[in-house]
């Protein structure tokens, strides 16, 4: 029986050393994850999956991957795939998104696909722990987004920039902050998810709200998204907050925050 999880990031760096911490805190002790990446963004990647509509995910990884080479499809009972929007790429198009986002939406099949909006520095991108409204409303144009890391190093909470000293406190905090964020973007409620969603609702209302509306994303981190998906609305809610969830209790305001 497949034990392994395979997780494929578009970059080698930023998105390990953001995993490795988050595992840390939230996922301790899972030998069964393994880590690859794509090496380029996820406009290339439709590329190869549009021109070779048999093209295996896990195939295309190990060619890319020398550390893959012990494993073979079977041993992987899950694959999630982690990318930037990248809105500001020449080979930008929504229509890919989309397609790649209906196609890749169950982790046990083909895949499943979490976007980052703009890109994966948005994670980071917060100044104030305490100020999740203004988070909340936070968007980036996308025009600007190829000079989106250098506005994250200049904006983001000091205990933000460096990712391998998070520590259990600060991921709390931070994933709390993007999936009340999420839930905001989807129902216009600054409050943490009471229910489901998935990466394509997300994406339809990222388009219709912003990206149509005035050429603007709102920041977004997929890593939260999939400890949503992984643990479910209220299992993440008593492990960020310390609290369970109730009906019509959530984490809201600001006095809420930081008891």
């Amino acid at each position: 029986m497949a034990e392994h999880i395979l997780f494929v990031f578009e970059g080698e760096k930023t998105e390990k050393t953001i995993t490795d911490s988050l595992l840390k805190n939230f996922i301790e002790n899972d030998n069964r994850i393994v880590i690859s990446s794509f090496k380029t963004d996820i406009y290339a990647f439709y590329k190869l999956m549009h021109e070779d509509e048999d093209l295996d995910v896990f195939a295309l990884m190990k060619e890319r991957n020398p550390e893959l080479e012990s494993y073979d499809r079977d041993s992987f009972s899950q694959l999630f795939l982690f990318f930037d929007y990248d809105g500001h790429s020449p080979s930008a198009s929504d229509k890919k998104i989309r397609e790649l986002l209906e196609f890749f939406n169950e982790e046990t099949d083909k895949g499943k696909l979490f976007i980052s909006y703009p890109m994966v520095e948005s994670i980071k991108c917060i100044s104030n722990l305490d100020a999740i409204e203004e988070f909340c409303n936070q968007t980036v144009k996308i025009c600007d987004c190829s000079k989106f890391k250098r506005y994250v190093a200049e904006k983001a909470h000091k205990s933000l920039i460096h990712f391998n000293l998070y520590d259990n406190l600060i991921w709390n905090d931070v994933v709390r902050i993007h999936c009340v964020k999420a839930n905001y973007i989807i129902k216009g409620n600054i409050v943490f998810p009471s229910n489901y969603f998935n990466q394509v609702d997300v994406f339809e209302v990222q388009k219709s709200n912003y990206i149509d509306k005035d050429k603007s994303v709102a920041t977004l981190s997929s890593f939260p998204m999939l400890l949503l998906d992984f643990f479910g609305h209220q299992k993440l809610f008593t492990l960020v907050s310390g609290e369970q969830m109730e009906d019509g209790y959530v984490l809201s305001s600001e006095e809420e925050q930081h008891t």
